[in-house]
């Protein structure tokens, strides 16, 4: 037979002399372990190199990690560190409660994004009262830009004197120009 529940399950069989020989045994399905979700210490979007740890969600079982390139296993938890610009180690993580063992978690990538490069403010620095600039942030990686007035675009109209500077994101570092 197949057994799907827990129970006792008992066979008998009766022999020659009609005498029935019987065993029993007690049977116990422990259910499959939830499906585990990885946590990280920090940003899993690193600048240029850095480490961050990755540990499970669940404090019951043996849990494992797993790493997909190069292919090894790991305990319970993992430090990841990257050393160099556009270098990035994917993880998954099973969970194992007695025999049974979870589906893989979802798999996180740490990746270590290049460093900002080239980078300025181009516009006229020198104007005449009343009049107006435009200052430009030049990076072609950006994707995200914050001046010092609130604004967020790539340009921003300047009319006052004084200092204009810009934090320029490519969504793994971060500079300031």
């Amino acid at each position: 037979i197949t057994v799907t529940a827990s129970g006792m399950y008992s066979v008998s069989h009766p022999n020659a002399q009609c005498i029935s020989n019987s065993d029993s045994i007690q049977v116990i399905v422990n259910p499959t372990p939830p499906k585990p979700t990885i946590v990280s210490s920090g940003p899993i979007k690193l600048c240029d190199s850095g480490s961050v740890m990755l540990t499970s969600d669940s404090h019951v079982g043996t849990v494992a990690f797993h790493s997909i390139v190069p292919q090894y296993t790991t305990g319970d938890s993992v430090v990841v560190t990257l050393t160099g610009p556009n270098s990035s180690q994917s993880f998954y993580l099973t969970l194992t409660l007695g025999q049974c063992t979870s589906s893989r978690s979802d798999v996180v990538t740490v990746i270590a994004g290049p460093l900002i490069s080239n980078f300025s403010i181009t516009g006229t620095t020198s104007i005449f009262p009343g009049a107006s600039t435009t200052l430009t942030a030049s990076y072609g990686g950006a994707i995200s830009y914050n001046w010092s007035t609130g604004d967020t675009s790539q340009s921003i109209t300047a009319v006052d004197t004084g200092l204009y500077y810009v934090a320029v994101s490519n969504g793994y570092c971060l500079d300031t120009v």
